[in-house]
């Protein structure tokens, strides 16, 4: 097990995986994200329960995005990330749980929206007079 980096690795040659899943993850996330953040936050006019969800799913992507260079960073041991190991790999987890969070609020959503259509209509309605 390698001790000197934050992250810790079983294998030898895990770092080099990790390094080829995070830059493409961190370049298509990045651009997606802000991609998608524009449009929900500039181009839509009527704000829904589904674009709130959406941007609050877009922001969580970008802070789980943000730690990515710092946990490569760390396991090349080209940062020495010390104390803020914890911070670093706390973010990491805390974001990631809080995508599934979301993704999970939405699916709850759009199942009672299906199975009780009238008084989801109902909902709906009242917060979008808002």
């Amino acid at each position: 097990m390698n001790h000197s980096s934050c992250s810790i690795t079983a294998y030898e040659n895990f770092p080099l995986v990790q390094l080829c899943v995070y830059i493409p993850v961190l370049l298509l996330g990045i651009l997606l994200n802000v991609l998608a953040l524009w449009v929900f936050c500039c181009k839509l006019r009527k704000w829904t329960e589904t674009r709130v969800y959406m941007v609050n799913l877009a922001v969580a992507d970008c802070l789980l995005l943000f730690t990515l260079p710092f946990k490569t960073l760390s396991q090349f041991h080209q940062l020495k990330v010390g104390k803020w190991c914890l911070v670093l790999e706390g973010g990491y987890f805390i974001n990631r749980l809080m995508s599934i969070g979301i993704i999970t609020v939405v699916a709850a959503d759009r199942y009672l929206a299906i199975k009780y259509p009238l008084k989801a209509k109902k909902t709906q309605n009242k917060y979008s007079q808002r």
